[in-house]
């Protein structure tokens, strides 16, 4: 009978894991507390016969596909996806939803900057059996008596509280990694989280859960964070910005209350040189230490006290602020676990903070766009400047943000996503629809502050643009099931994709196209055409459809007589030979674009009037090797098209770049290609031009005639 209630609870909690409902030992047996009072027959009768007016229970796809003979039925309420059996059409088009890298770097040494945390303490609840000692006093009394002391146990219990606010979008994969991290190293007895919102008025909220969806749990009260033994480590995660920090009420109902119960410690988000943006700036920059460990904030030490606070000091709210980085979180776990001399880096509140004079800040709605971008690429980071130029290539969505990062910028990190974003350059496009304050990453619309796009993209050189449009529309045909490798492609199928992708597509079209027209050159000439084809488009469309308005007409005969004196008129081109030419040209660009850098080497050195000699010198490859780069070129430009001789497949191919790309051919210079001749191709020449035929040459030169075709 054991083993099985084992059995079903082990059940139990694999069910509570794959639903992703994270409940402690503490929930788990209410839950099977309150299953004793649940009747089976109402269980039943609610699986087999729905009620109309509550929206049946749904099963998550494992219980479905794999249903368990366990007593205890576990239901998830379903979510609004499972709710609506006619899809909807979403707002942003193709859901751009790519696997990322790990927001949260460094792991290994993370973890290792942790490891002063993982002392052992007597517990003050749990006792176990001395057996050494008992043993001993049993030998000792002649009779057993045992002997218990405190159980060894983990020294910190640790609660992690995430502040949401409008930015935290920004750090949801970084925080969840972060968790994962502090729960698998092992360092501290439990890992609870816990959620602080601002509502409307302005008040704080506490959350034991994350509130979603229309019914939200009741707000907990901040000194239930509070533990009288002070062995509970409060990590509050937040990048400080909200209009909390700024007011002062987040000082007042929690900081101060568990700064002076416990030990307090925020994970500010931003890096170093950014914190003068943040409600930071109001503090004063001090180090704090302590003499021994698990010391409350009230009671660290000040390293310098600052001239002018005196005894102020220990008045006022000390707050150390540590970064992801391992060597700030080294240093602040050595202090708090009393290491010798070690200091951290900490921020010192006064008691009246909020009524000095703050530092006036030109709001970005005062700067041209110009000012916008030289403001910001004078105090961002490299990788930053780099990004936003992406950024603004591509439409402003965090998922295709994630894929630039983790294609292009292997290097960078949430970090710099928080500078650009941060920075004035983005504003966010207000939803009247949306009902909550604070929306999914996916639901929120962000767009570049009018005309600093156009900046921006100016600072891209072509290369870059180029590979960002081809690896985003890649992505795009993925979604779409069509295997398409560049931009220009893809934008020649705009109006099959209009139907498919949605709304998105359509504003990365725009952009492209902006794109080119910055490019210039061919790119330009492919936006213009691609206009026109469309405007031709249209026009044939307004045309048929208002003959539709007209009654029957009659067909009538004429003879058309043409004077010598007249030419002929031209016959119009049909639309659907322009549509050909144009996407021949846009097929042709994208080979070109399709070429390794070696074959557009050997490409560009014939171009260039060499012939396979020089290239091969050059290039030092042999004659072979581009013999057979040639090889490919003609399958890839030409086709499997047959041709008498392979000069003539030659000058097919230099026709058709002279078509398309004539800026690549070298213009033909006769007295050049004269020079170039061998001195056998000379006497060859010499003889033909003097009236020889083909046997009289080869008689002379004393080769054979074929000698002399091949000439």
């Amino acid at each position: 009978m054991v083993q099985d209630s084992h059995t079903q609870l082990v059940d139990l909690i694999a069910r509570l894991k794959r639903a992703e409902i994270d409940w402690d030992a503490e929930n788990i047996a209410d839950l099977v507390w309150l299953s004793r009072f649940i009747e089976m027959s109402d269980v039943e009768q609610s699986e087999t016969v729905p009620s109309k007016s509550v929206s049946p229970k749904i099963r998550t796809e494992d219980i479905a596909s794999q249903p368990s003979e366990s007593d205890i039925p576990l239901y998830i309420p379903p979510s609004p996806q499972q709710q609506s059996s006619v899809p909807e059409v979403s707002k942003s088009g193709i859901p751009f939803q790519t696997p990322i890298a790990p927001a949260l770097r460094k792991t290994l040494a993370i973890g290792r900057a942790l490891r002063p945390l993982m002392r052992k303490v007597e517990s003050y609840t749990q006792t176990v059996l001395d057996e050494d000692a008992t043993a001993e006093r049993t030998a000792e009394q002649q009779f057993c008596m045992t002997i218990i002391r405190p159980a060894q146990e983990r020294w910190l219990e640790l609660t992690l509280v995430v502040e949401e606010s409008a930015s935290s979008f920004l750090w949801q994969e970084t925080i969840r990694d972060f968790k994962q991290l502090l729960e698998r190293q092992g360092a501290f007895r439990s890992v609870s989280v816990w959620y602080l919102r601002t509502d409307a008025e302005g008040e704080l909220n506490l959350f034991a859960k994350r509130p979603t969806g229309p019914l939200k749990p009741l707000p907990r009260s901040p000194r239930e964070l509070i533990d009288a033994s002070g062995r509970r480590l409060i990590l509050l995660v937040s990048d400080c910005i909200s209009p909390a920090w700024r007011t002062g009420n987040l000082h007042k109902y929690c900081l101060d209350l568990w700064a002076k119960k416990g030990l307090l410690a925020i994970v500010q988000l931003l890096p170093g040189h950014m914190w003068h943006r943040t409600a930071l700036n109001t503090g004063l920059n001090v180090h704090l230490g302590a003499l021994k460990p698990g010391v409350p904030n009230q009671q660290l030490l000040i390293q310098e006290t600052p001239i002018g606070l005196g005894n102020k000091a220990e008045s006022g709210l000390k707050l150390p602020i540590v970064t992801l980085a391992p060597s700030s979180l080294g240093q602040w776990t050595r202090m708090v676990a009393g290491f010798g001399e070690s200091w951290t880096t900490g921020i010192w509140f006064d008691e009246g903070w909020q009524d000095w004079p703050q530092v006036a800040v030109t709001p970005a709605e005062s700067l041209m766009p110009e000012q916008l971008v030289k403001r910001f690429m004078t105090t961002a980071s490299g990788l930053a400047k780099r990004l936003a130029g992406l950024m603004a290539l591509v439409p402003v969505s965090l998922p295709i943000i994630y894929l630039i990062q983790e294609t292009m910028l292997t290097e960078s990190t949430p970090l710099q996503v928080a500078e650009v974003f941060m920075s004035g350059l983005v504003q966010r496009i207000e939803d009247e629809s949306a009902e909550e304050e604070f929306q999914n990453s996916t639901e929120q619309n962000y767009e570049f502050v009018p005309g600093v796009r156009n900046v921006l993209i100016e600072s891209v050189d072509t290369p870059t643009a180029e590979a960002v449009l081809d690896r985003v529309s890649q992505y795009i045909g993925e979604k779409v099931g069509r295997s398409i490798y560049s931009f220009t492609a893809l934008l020649m199928l705009e109006e099959e994709f209009i139907g498919i992708a949605g709304a998105e597509f359509l504003q990365f079209a725009s952009i492209a196209k902006q794109v080119l027209q910055h490019l210039g050159g061919d790119y330009a000439v492919l936006l213009n055409d691609m206009t026109q084809v469309t405007i031709s488009n249209s026009s044939e469309i307004l045309f048929s459809q208002s003959l539709a308005d007209f009654p029957p007409l009659k067909i009538l005969e004429f003879t058309t007589a043409y004077f010598g004196g007249l030419p002929k008129p031209e016959t119009s081109i049909p639309s659907k030979t322009k549509n050909k030419s144009f996407s021949e040209n846009i097929g042709f660009h994208t080979k070109l674009k399709e070429l390794s850098p070696r074959r557009r080497e050997v490409l560009d050195c014939w171009l260039a009037g060499q012939s396979d000699r020089q290239i091969a010198a050059g290039l030092v490859i042999t004659e072979g090797t581009v013999r057979k780069h040639f090889e490919s070129l003609y399958k890839l430009f030409l086709g499997p098209r047959s041709y008498p001789d392979n000069r003539s497949r030659r000058d097919e191919l230099e026709a058709l770049f002279r078509q398309h790309r004539s800026d690549m051919v070298a213009p033909f210079d006769f007295h050049t290609r004269l020079k170039e001749l061998s001195p056998r191709l000379r006497e060859v020449l010499e003889s033909w031009l003097a009236g020889q035929n083909d046997r009289q040459i080869a008689a002379e030169l004393v080769i054979t005639e074929g000698t002399v075709r091949k000439h």
